[in-house]
């Protein structure tokens, strides 16, 4: 009796967890199916531009390898088919996505978490083929370095129309010279060239083309849109019964779906109860809108793209997270948040223990208050600067600052 209350004990913490983090370790299923991405709104770009002219002048501190006058750069063309190793590279993912071959996956785009994994294989089992993949393509940052947007159409299982989608990447060599895909953890300098790129006229209409063709299809289509909301719910069940199988081994899928089931139902009673409010650090999996209130009537702020990071205040139960942007609240969809870590709320210089010291690198380098290109700039250093390192983070060394807590990225420090 007392091993059965231990599965017990051990499936309902695990039906609780997976069920709370549906909305943050499972990106919509309707993204990893290429369904749809809503890659940017036209007026952003025209908001971008009113920011960066409004910006005094004194204000704007370059870091290394900074690319000057990025949002500026002249519309690059967007070709067709142009690279075959791109166009190749790009194919052979969408394969392996259709075929549910996660250990291929993953070799192609090496940030695939053990759950995205899963996640892939699970949505395989409703995919007939890719019948469409056209490969549009502008120059990276870099040399051999692409932004690549995938145009698809999806042949389910069962389902007799082609689905159109819409996914961008970014392509570049690794250190022996082969193609990957990288969606996360961008140099800042990538981060916005990215950024500004996808707010250029031809990526924005090729996106907008895409978008009406699918919400034309749903709405036309009952039985399409009964099946898509289906399978979303099936893959999250069925995800939650294979991270739970691999804890404990023994326990059933039905048992695990029924507890899956019941909790569910709680959690839909009282989910506006809810609510998490550790501060996190998280990532936006995909392009996402920023709103002034947890409601997609709300004002919209700005809009996330792929890779970007926010300090998360709270995750409520009614499926938003609060964040810091711009010096002040606002909300994202927590199903398109990846939490990365959490940041200690009472943390002070004086109550962390430093082991060891860091040296800038080069002038005019940030320290932020998160490791984040988003968090708050609490002041810039220069070359030959010394600091007491406390640890370090992703990507970020934090260190003691003025009596604080801060972050400076790795690239720009090197350890004493």
């Amino acid at each position: 009796m007392s091993g059965s209350n231990g599965i017990k004990r051990i499936l309902n913490a695990l039906v609780d967890w997976v069920l709370a983090h549906t909305r943050v370790i499972m990106p919509v299923v309707l993204v990893i199916c290429v369904l749809i991405t809503v890659v940017v709104a036209i007026n952003a770009r025209d908001r971008a531009e009113t920011e960066k002219a409004e910006l005094p002048q004194s204000e704007y501190v370059p870091e290394e390898n900074e690319i000057p006058d990025i949002a500026v750069i002249p519309e690059l063309p967007l070709e067709l088919n142009k690279y075959p190793e791109v166009n190749a590279i790009i194919k052979e993912y969408y394969e392996a996505m259709a075929a549910g071959d996660s250990v291929k996956a993953a070799r192609l785009y090496p940030a695939l978490s053990e759950v995205d994994m899963i996640r892939l294989e699970e949505i395989a089992k409703y995919i007939d083929h890719y019948d469409t993949i056209d490969v549009y393509t502008k120059d990276g940052l870099t040399e051999n370095s692409y932004m690549v947007y995938a145009s698809t159409k999806v042949k389910f299982f069962d389902v007799s129309a082609l689905v159109p989608g819409l996914l961008y990447f970014y392509v570049l060599p690794d250190e022996d010279g082969n193609l990957y895909i990288k969606r996360s953890e961008f140099e800042e300098d990538v981060f916005e060239y990215i950024r500004t790129i996808c707010l250029q006229d031809n990526v924005v209409d090729l996106d907008s083309r895409i978008e009406v063709a699918f919400y034309d299809m749903i709405a036309g289509d009952e039985e399409l849109e009964e099946f898509l909301a289906f399978m979303s719910a099936k893959i999250n069940v069925d995800v939650g019964v294979v991270l739970a199988q691999m804890v404990q081994p023994d326990i059933t899928a039905d048992l695990i779906r029924s507890n899956m089931e019941d909790n569910e139902e709680d959690n839909d009673a009282d989910e506006n109860q809810q609510a998490i409010s550790v501060t996190m650090l998280a990532r936006a999996t995909d392009v996402v809108n920023i709103r002034s209130s947890d409601s997609e009537t709300a004002d919209r702020l700005d809009r996330a793209i792929v890779g970007q990071e926010f300090t998360v205040l709270e995750q409520k139960g009614n499926g938003w997270s609060r964040i810091k942007y711009n010096n002040r609240d606002a909300y994202i969809k927590s199903e398109f948040l990846e939490i990365i870590s959490e940041i200690g709320g009472t943390e002070t210089a004086s109550s962390v223990t430093a082991i060891g010291k860091v040296k800038v690198k080069s002038s005019g380098v940030r320290i932020r208050s998160t490791p984040s290109t988003s968090g708050d700039i609490l002041g810039t250093v220069n070359t030959g600067e010394r600091f007491d390192l406390v640890e370090e983070v992703n990507g970020w060394v934090k260190i003691k600052y003025n009596n604080q807590i801060g972050y400076i990225r790795n690239d720009f420090v090197e350890k004493e």
